[in-house]
């Protein structure tokens, strides 16, 4: 995974052997979401900064959609809730995954 040297920087200072870690695991994190949540032609947004942003292509219809990985240890659970809160005014989660810090 060809992931920006910036966002590599921003997670080994923040997180340091935690973040190497997460980063060395982070292709097959996101291999294994692909089956579970059934997804392909996963890009990366340019730009990272502190979490892994890419968008994909649900299998299921075709649609795009946005995936979301947060280095081990962020909680997910406000932004998810405010998502689903505000159902009108932003995106739908179709899945999260907390043991893989995945929406």
């Amino acid at each position: 995974m060809n992931l920006p040297q910036s966002f590599v920087a921003n997670i080994q200072a923040i997180y340091g052997r935690d973040g190497e870690t997460w980063l060395t695991g982070l292709s097959k994190r996101v291999e294994s979401l692909a089956i579970v949540w059934n997804f392909r032609d996963v890009r990366i947004v340019p730009n990272l900064t502190f979490n892994f942003i890419a968008t994909v292509t649900r299998n299921a219809d075709d649609e795009t959609a946005v995936l979301k990985i947060c280095p081990t240890g962020r909680s997910l659970q406000p932004e998810v809730q405010w998502l689903e809160h505000y159902t009108n005014a932003a995106v739908t989660v179709f899945a999260l995954d907390q043991n893989r810090d995945a929406f």
